[in-house]
């Protein structure tokens, strides 16, 4: 499976880039959703992708604090999305 696989990859070689993961048959998108599939395992930054059990605490830490922040992002995105929706219905009843 591609999360078994991609623990195997970044054994040992600490942050790893996508360009030196990405096989033909790959793609930035994957190696992305192997990561978010990978329950923790695996962590992603600007340094590429690395094992969390052989990353620094702090770079463990600054990959979650990274995902929050983006979540928190998306869930303004959505409520901006709801509002604007709820504005253009009532827009159209009146």
């Amino acid at each position: 499976d591609h999360v078994r696989w991609m623990l195997w990859r970044l054994n040992g070689d600490g942050w790893v880039t996508a360009a030196q993961l990405i096989t033909p048959a790959m793609s930035d998108r994957l190696l992305r959703a192997i990561a978010a599939a990978s329950s923790g395992r695996i962590i992603s930054g600007q340094r590429g992708y690395c094992r969390v059990d052989q990353a620094s605490v702090e770079d463990a830490n600054h990959a979650a604090a990274w995902l929050e922040h983006q979540g928190t992002l998306m869930i303004a995105r959505a409520k901006d999305i709801r509002r604007s929706m709820h504005r253009h219905r009532r827009s159209e009843v009146a």
